[in-house]
């Protein structure tokens, strides 16, 4: 289940992805390996989905 986005980072319609990253992070846990690619233009959220996936998985 995904967890709330942590205090102070915004994800305003990042759901989809927030929740694509719960899973890679939670197949990472289960001993699948995986990667992950962040591109887009500048002001997109770019770093606020990283640092969501950092948070994620410190929990």
């Amino acid at each position: 289940m995904l967890s709330a986005p942590p205090q102070g980072i915004p994800l305003p319609g990042r759901r989809l992805e927030c929740e694509r990253l719960t899973a890679l992070m939670s197949d990472i846990a289960a001993g699948s390996g995986g990667a992950l690619v962040f591109h887009g233009d500048a002001g997109i959220g770019k770093s606020a989905l990283v640092r969501f996936g950092v948070a994620e998985a410190i929990v």
